[in-house]
Order: C-alpha cells, then sequence, then structure tokens
C-alpha cells in the first residue's frame, strides 16, 4: 500500500500564522518522512480578514490543496469538512495556531462519510464508534502569533454540545426527573383526594384538579419520549 499522509490545516483568521504554519509541516514531511507521499490542505472558515489571499497565493506558489468555505460553519463542521476531503492513509489535523494535533487513520475517515451529524465532534464520534484511542505526550509549542479566537461562551458552547449528542446522562437525567414529578403528582393526587373525603362540603375543587392532570400527563408524556 503507498504510503501517504494527509495534513489538514483549519485557518480562520489566522494571517500571522499561515505561512509559519505550512512552513514548518512541510519541513517535518520533507526533512523526517521523505518516505512517505504527503498533500497539506488548508481550510479556511469564512475568514473576514486577509487570511484568503494569503492561502490563495500560498498554495498558488506551493501547489497546496485550499478549501474556502461559503460561509462560516463552526469549528466543528469546518473541520469535518475538511477531512473528508483528505486522500492520505493516515491524516494528521493541526490548528493553525502550533497548539492542538490529531492523527487519523483512513478507516476512521471513510466511515465519516457516512455521518450525517450537522454539528460533529470528533472526540465524541470516535468514543460512540468505539475506535480505540491512543494518547501521545508531547510539548505544547508556544503561540507564534495573534491571540486564541475561543471565548467562554464559545468554550461553554463546546462543552454542552459534547455533553448533549455523546452521553446518556441527559437522557437518564430527563427520564428520571419526569418519573418523580409524576410520582409526585400522584401523591398530590391522592392527598387531595383523601382531603377532599373527610370534609366534602367545605372543600371545593378549584383549578387544582386541572393542575394536578396537567402536570401527571405531562410527565408521563415526556418519560415516554425520553425513553
Amino acid at each position: 500500500m503507498e504510503k501517504f499522509i494527509s495534513s489538514l490545516i483549519p485557518c480562520f483568521n489566522n494571517p500571522e500564522n499561515v505561512l509559519s504554519v505550512s512552513k514548518a509541516v512541510e519541513e517535518v514531511l520533507q526533512n523526517n518522512l521523505p518516505q512517505y507521499n504527503h498533500e497539506i490542505i488548508l481550510i479556511d472558515n469564512c475568514s473576514p480578514d486577509n487570511t484568503r489571499p494569503l492561502l490563495r497565493e500560498l498554495c498558488k506558489r506551493n501547489k497546496k490543496k485550499e478549501i474556502f468555505n461559503t460561509r462560516s460553519f463552526g469549528q466543528f463542521k469546518s473541520l469535518y469538512d475538511g477531512r473528508i476531503q483528505t486522500n492520505g492513509n493516515r491524516t494528521v489535523c493541526m490548528y493553525c495556531d502550533f497548539t492542538f494535533f490529531w492523527l487519523y487513520d483512513k478507516m476512521f475517515i471513510d466511515v465519516l462519510w457516512d455521518s450525517h451529524d450537522s454539528t460533529p465532534v470528533m472526540r465524541g464520534i470516535v468514543s460512540e464508534l468505539g475506535f480505540r484511542m491512543v494518547d501521545i505526550l508531547y510539548r505544547r509549542a508556544r503561540r507564534k502569533a495573534d491571540k486564541a479566537h475561543n471565548n467562554w461562551h464559545s468554550l461553554f458552547d463546546v462543552a454542552i454540545l459534547s455533553f448533549t449528542s455523546y452521553t446518556k446522562v441527559r437522557l437518564r437525567f430527563t427520564t428520571f426527573s419526569e418519573i418523580i414529578i409524576s410520582l409526585a403528582n400522584i401523591v398530590i393526587a391522592i392527598c387531595y383526594l383523601v382531603h377532599k373525603f373527610f370534609y366534602w362540603s367545605n372543600f371545593s375543587e378549584g383549578i387544582i384538579l386541572l393542575i394536578i392532570g396537567m402536570f401527571l400527563l405531562g410527565g408521563i408524556r415526556f418519560s415516554s419520549l425520553a425513553s
């Protein structure tokens, strides 16, 4: 089998890092892995600055491939679209600011083609599909230029997306919560019925019956949907 490595470099507002990261990846491939054929793909997630003109010039000069998103699809979807465009036996994904690296086998990339997740989280997909993961310790290089574009809101959104998409905790929490609500409504309804039985003439039904019935039926319905 031909030894072929694909290097995917996602970019978003990284004009200061585009040239340096491309040069660094190319030097590693040529100097350390000369026995491998390789391709370098740079994908831009609709940067509003001058990142795209730099990519065009870079790819024209060094025969690299570029992918320009028509709009910002978010960091997960953009990375997913880039990964399924690679052709190597192994795909290395490296952020443009030199901080994170991933190495994917061709078999995993092929599986991504069949995924229809609109907001794919790679860590969740790898775990959900049962692929074996190996952690490789390395000394992370310092950021070459500019600042990180992630903020508290974007990182919180990532955490919530991972939690809701690839865990059973949310489903179980919802199920147990609705069961508890339904049981509480049943207990309240029984207590109300007993109270009405002893104080038949002095205790009017009022709107409480409607409230009890609404919450009881709502709890049963959501429990059924969650299960």
